[in-house]
């Protein structure tokens, strides 16, 4: 679908520490996406519908952040047309898995979202922090197995590329699949990882940036 990291029926990572951009850049490919447009480089294999759920913001916030980066690529509306839809976790939960007495349970928002992509016809499905979509042990592989097969499920039943943002663990550094946060089984499960970090004074001053722009 998109460069080499979205894959149709496959479930992506993109992992790093607070603050580094993984909303920006997640953003800024859907954007990419349903313009069609290979702003950040990426060939767009498949342009198309894309459902971005921001899961920490309300629906306004991630107005205003879409709004910023289709102004700062230079993207209008037109390009975009009714392609780009926003599900905000304030307004629709997003909770696919949880445990209750009889063990751990598949949430009917499953069905609700292959359903919805199905439609839609959405080409990603793009979720905005992992954590936010299961209410499981994030340090048990087989809990976090469990969740990740249910995006996989998305992925496969849907026709879509999902792709999950998720935080490092504290002292983790990009390039490093054990700097996720939590149990090894997102990772394992995922089709395709990427991390992201902050450029270093030495990168930046190589490609001739100045420091205070590094970030």
């Amino acid at each position: 679908v998109y460069g080499r990291t979205l894959i149709s029926g496959y479930v992506s990572v993109l992992g790093a520490p607070g603050g580094v951009g993984k909303t920006a850049l997640m953003t800024a490919a859907a954007i990419a996406i349903a313009s069609g447009k290979p702003l950040l480089g990426q060939h767009v294999h498949k342009p198309g519908v894309v459902l971005l759920a921001g899961l920490e913001d309300d629906l306004q916030e991630q107005q205003r952040r879409v709004w910023a980066a289709m102004r700062a690529h230079g993207v209008t509306q037109a390009d975009i047309g009714d392609r780009l839809r926003l599900l905000s976790g304030r307004e629709y939960a997003l909770i696919l898995a949880s445990r209750s007495r009889d063990g751990l349970t598949v949430q009917g928002v499953v069905n609700n979202l292959i359903e919805r992509a199905k439609e839609s016809g959405a080409v990603a499905i793009i979720a905005d922090p992992f954590v936010a979509t299961h209410d499981l042990d994030e340090n048990s592989n087989s809990e976090i197995e469990f969740v990740v097969r249910q995006w996989r499920r998305i992925a496969s039943e849907g026709r879509c590329a999902v792709w999950l943002a998720h935080h490092f663990r504290k002292g983790g550094q990009g390039g490093d699949a054990d700097a996720f946060r939590g149990a090894s089984a997102l990772i394992s499960a995922g089709r395709s990882a990427d991390t992201l970090e902050t450029m270093t004074e030495e990168e930046a001053d190589k490609i001739g940036i100045p420091p205070h722009q590094r970030r």
